[in-house]
């Protein structure tokens, strides 16, 4: 697989002389950079956008390439200091739920299950999604009615990744009110139930939020019973 100097960066500039550089210069560069292209190399039309990480890491590699210039006395200054790097992909802001839609996924959802649950538990913490099935018992103090949010699941390549929360904000302790309390035992007490039920079929990760056999719950199972909510 080429790297990023070899595909993007020598192709549409390595002709030109490092004095004949200029931010500006630069700028535009990884501005045409950010954009699809055909074959051809023409932009496709509409016009789209690779990810603004995608243009983050053809700065990084510019800006190492003109370090090891500056360091070999090639140039004075590193040129890429002063360029601005595009940013086309705005985040989505996701609008909080109005106090009927919340009242509807109660109601929607009042049936006993895991799925269930889970989406009651959301609605009540405010948790991500990640965060809640990444839960295990150990991360829950019923004694002190706390919450320990350290942990996040996702499912990458068809296998389920543990890995830090998104933020460093994001390592929090939640208290539990008496509906979350009640939320928790409830789902403990089923868990066990179906592991006497199970036996040696139960997989015993000391999750609190499971498939049937214990296992993880992707993401979009319980956006699937969300959207039709």
């Amino acid at each position: 697989m080429q790297s990023i100097v070899e595909a993007k960066i020598l192709p549409d500039i390595g002709h030109i002389k490092l004095d004949d550089f200029s931010p500006n210069r630069i700028t535009m560069f990884l501005y045409d950079a950010a954009v699809y292209k055909d074959k051809d190399g023409n932009p496709i039309k509409p016009t789209k956008y690779y990810k603004d990480s995608y243009t983050q890491l053809i700065f990084s590699k510019l800006h190492t390439l003109f370090d090891a210039a500056v360091k070999q006395g090639c140039i004075k200054d590193n040129t890429c200091t002063n360029a601005i790097k595009p940013k086309r992909n705005k985040p989505k802001k996701i609008k909080p739920l109005e106090i009927d839609q919340i009242k509807d996924l109660l109601k929607r959802s009042e049936d006993f299950n895991t799925y269930n649950a889970v989406i009651h538990f959301q609605l009540y913490t405010g948790m991500r999604i990640g965060e809640t099935l990444a839960l295990t018992w150990d991360d829950i103090d019923f004694s002190q009615r706390l919450i320990h949010i350290n942990k996040t699941v996702n499912f990458v390549k068809g296998e389920f990744k543990i890995g830090p929360p998104k933020t460093e904000n994001s390592y929090r302790v939640l208290g539990m009110n008496e509906t979350v309390y009640k939320l928790l035992s409830q789902v403990k007490d089923y868990q066990n139930k179906m592991k006497d039920d199970l036996k040696d079929v139960w997989q015993n990760l000391n999750l609190v939020f499971t498939q049937d056999t214990g296992g993880y719950i992707q993401k979009a199972n319980i956006n699937n019973r969300l959207n039709p909510l």
